[in-house]
């Protein structure tokens, strides 16, 4: 049972070495790689008269450092997209610690591609990135979108409601938990990240469980499937 913290990250120039630096005020040690597998210009692109390109993702990493899942946010050429997908399953991070103990992570990193090799830019704050993609970068490169951008709100086709709070008396889990995530192309959720609690920690893994199940009508763009960023929120009432 885990739910994702996020974080801001720098990401420099990628080496072995490399180190992304998170926001002290959370008491979240640096983020650094156990292993990593650089990925390299697709160099048939100069062909195709690219030179360069950047693409944007989120990782969510697992508390032993490994890769759980990972999205593609934006990309201005889908062969960038398919070499940091060919490379990914081999990264592993250190543990990322917070006050000492390892913890799950949704971190937001940023490629830029030239056919002289691949360096890293600034990812800044996850939460902001991720969520408001239309700050930075080209328009056309996105690959999710607002709800407010799509043509209906999507439907939730499978529901699983929240089960009883463990570790909590029945009068005690009483709150509310936002979650953030990412429905894709297939109605997937993908990469929840608890945003906002009122109440018991617990009630944010209950609800994380939950929603990590769901699944939705596919959201639709310009009558264009597309994947889409959501917030859900959970009240959680005393039983009666």
């Amino acid at each position: 049972m885990k739910f994702k913290h996020s974080i801001f990250a720098l990401l420099v120039l990628l080496s072995p070495g490399f180190q992304a630096w998170a926001d002290n005020s959370d008491e979240i040690e640096s983020v650094k790689f156990e292993k990593f597998v650089s990925p390299i210009y697709p160099y048939g692109l100069t062909f195709e008269g690219v030179v360069d390109g950047d693409v944007e993702i989120a990782v969510d990493i697992n508390k032993d450092g490994t890769i759980d899942d990972w999205f593609p946010l934006r990309s201005s050429h889908v062969k960038f997209t398919r070499e940091i997908g060919r490379v990914i399953d081999q990264w592993v991070f250190k543990p990322i610690l917070k006050d000492g103990v390892a913890i799950p992570m949704v971190l937001h990193m940023s490629f830029h591609f030239t056919f002289q090799g691949v360096i890293s830019l600034t990812a800044g704050d996850q939460s902001h990135l991720f969520f408001n993609p239309s700050t930075g970068g080209s328009e056309k490169d996105r690959l999710v979108f607002n709800l407010s951008e799509l043509d209906r709100i999507p439907t939730p086709i499978e529901v699983a409601q929240p089960k009883g709070v463990l570790g909590l008396d029945p009068e005690a889990a009483v709150g509310r938990v936002m979650i953030e995530f990412i429905i894709d192309t297939e109605g997937n959720v993908r990469l929840p990240v608890v945003r906002e609690i009122e109440g018991p920690i617990e009630l944010a893994y209950t609800a994380f469980d939950s929603i990590s199940s769901w699944k939705f009508e596919p959201p639709v763009r310009n009558n264009r499937i597309v994947s889409a960023r959501v917030r859900q929120s959970f009240v959680f009432s005393p039983v009666k």
